[in-house]
């Protein structure tokens, strides 16, 4: 004979808060609690819990010489559901399929699920069948994963972002990226040109890293730490004298899975980022050699990117949006120009201040 069954069945495997906290509508939470008996049972009661917690925990110093431990424990949201309670007898269910909907308004400034090294913030929901004295009682549980678009216009979201510079008035350099936004499992290509200015040069090596920066605050904002690690990388180890300009292309690629890449995000506890990280090797006439580096903000939302400008709302009235490949292309040509005239492009600041570039040399 068959063992009973229970199952919480949702329609979507997450949900999707659109809009800041701020300014949120909020989702709502519904499903089926569904509990398959092969024969009759007595059940004293069948009830269904949905939780949301936040926990963070960071050492303050390094190594042995920890000084303290920050951590903070909160609910967001906690509510339970019951469908059955006999408080004083049990009560006789038939054999069979026993479904109990459920639903909940969830509101718009409640945090995504996050999951990092020093924190998380997690919904599960816990169904619970209780049964007489003597009996086995049943339960099951799911995680509800929530996630976040945060509304931007499709001009912000398809922005291209170019990092142009000169280094020691030796080399000219430019890095491209298409669009400002990327989702799960989506490529980023990252175009760049070196032009030297002088002779001599060689490139060792390009590199590109896809990295993000984790940002904890304590509840009381009187401590944060900031932690960052590598996604992915790319690199041309090729090395290559530079006579003329120099185009190529170099492309990391976002991971699917949550354990790998977390969403950008902004809630009042963990704020996420992400930046791809360039890097330039050049060696001199006299072997010095030295790193140019450079960062370029970008976003990774849920969903791909046109999942993204779907969730924008449409106008009937106004100016149809360029397509991809026309900002690509409109984006190419005007670097064509200021490298023929030898003149760098306006600096990046107004776009998302991104870091400027660094030398190094050794």
């Amino acid at each position: 004979m068959h063992s009973p069954r229970i199952e919480i069945r949702l329609p979507e495997n997450h949900l999707i808060l659109h809009g800041r906290p701020s300014e949120s509508a909020g989702c709502v939470l519904r499903g089926s609690l569904v509990l398959n008996l092969p024969s009759s049972q007595r059940i004293k009661k069948i009830s269904l819990n949905f939780s949301g917690r936040v926990r963070l925990s960071w050492p303050e110093g390094q190594c042995d010489f920890v000084q303290r431990t920050h951590s903070v424990r909160r609910t967001v949201v906690d509510h339970t559901w019951t469908f059955l309670d006999a408080t004083k007898k049990s009560k006789s269910l038939s054999s069979g399929q026993h479904v109990y909907d459920f639903e909940l308004p969830l509101s718009g400034d409640i945090p995504e699920t996050v999951r990092t090294e020093h924190g998380a913030i997690e919904y599960e929901l816990i169904a619970h069948v209780e049964r007489p004295k003597f009996y086995s009682n049943y339960s099951a549980s799911r995680d509800v994963l929530i996630k976040r678009q945060v509304p931007s216009t499709a001009t912000e979201l398809m922005q291209s972002v170019v990092i142009a510079d000169h280094w020691e008035e030796k080399l000219a350099y430019e890095f491209f990226v298409p669009c400002k936004a990327f989702g799960e499992g989506e490529s980023i290509t990252v175009s760049y040109r070196l032009r030297p200015l002088v002779e001599g040069l060689q490139v060792q090596r390009v590199s590109c890293a896809l990295k993000e920066y984790v940002r904890y605050e304590s509840s009381d904002s009187s401590a944060h730490r900031i932690n960052s690690h590598q996604i992915c990388f790319d690199e041309d180890t090729q090395p290559r004298k530079i006579a003329e300009l120099i185009e190529k292309e170099t492309t990391v690629i976002v991971p699917k899975a949550l354990e790998m890449i977390q969403y950008d995000c902004e809630t009042d506890l963990i704020q996420i980022r992400h930046k791809l990280k360039a890097q330039i090797e050049v060696v001199e006439s006299d072997g010095t050699v030295t790193k140019i580096l450079a960062a370029i903000p970008i976003l990774i939302i849920p969903g791909t990117l046109e999942d993204a400008l779907d969730c924008l709302p449409r106008y009937e009235l106004g100016i149809p949006l360029p397509d991809y490949e026309s900002i690509v292309a409109g984006a190419v040509a005007r670097l064509s120009l200021l490298l023929e005239a030898s003149e760098l492009p306006p600096t990046y600041e107004a776009l998302n201040e991104p870091v400027a570039p660094t030398i190094s040399t050794y």
